[in-house]
């Protein structure tokens, strides 16, 4: 068994706060720049010239799976390229992280007209049932810590996912970083002097 070191909860905590001060649209794909294990961490534009960070696995059959932070969201999604379903559609989603608890995500269904995915945003204060802590840095851990991911779809017909989170502590490093360099600090004002200058 591997052991990871965690990315601090604080920087997590910093990173998704600072979010909720931004707007989130919708997205175009590209621009990679760093891969670690079985995880490749891209910046982007959306369509409208917002940031974006995320950091994604993909596995066969055109499987996908992304962490992503836009100006104020952070979520996953999941998508395979012979996927085809109406957009919004009602989804819910099993994942499961080593042997941690099982999770129940009620997710959405996208259909953008090019692609359709599964997603899931997170609520910065959505609250973990079980115990009481934050539910979005909870799975961000885990993510981090974790050796192992398996998503499967009660209500379909789709084949459970399984799948190697080998350098996700690094990926969900980069992620953090992306967003506090990315989007944190593209939503700060100049500052402006507070004396004349010549």
């Amino acid at each position: 068994m591997t052991h990871k070191s965690a990315t601090s909860p604080r920087i997590f905590r910093t990173a998704i706060a600072a979010i909720a001060l931004l707007g989130f649209t919708s997205f175009a794909h590209a621009g990679t720049y760093a891969r670690h294990g079985e995880w490749s961490n891209y910046a982007v534009y959306d369509l409208s010239g917002t940031a974006v960070c995320g950091a994604q696995i993909n596995g066969d059959a055109g499987r996908e799976f992304h962490v992503k932070a836009g100006a104020n969201q952070i979520y996953l999604q999941l998508h395979k390229t012979s996927w085809h379903f109406a957009d919004n559609t009602p989804v819910t989603l099993h994942v499961q992280v080593d042997n941690a608890p099982e999770l129940e995500l009620t997710a959405t269904g996208i259909n953008n007209g090019t692609r359709s995915y599964i997603n899931f945003a997170f609520d910065p204060n959505g609250v973990d049932s079980t115990n009481g802590s934050n539910f979005m840095l909870e799975f961000l851990n885990l993510l981090t810590t974790g050796n192992r991911i398996k998503f499967w779809f009660p209500d379909g017909n789709e084949d459970g996912w399984n799948g190697s989170l080998s350098g996700s502590d690094a990926s969900m490093a980069d992620l953090t970083n992306c967003i506090k360099t990315r989007l944190i600090s593209a939503s700060q004002p100049t500052a402006q002097p507070t004396q004349p200058t010549r």
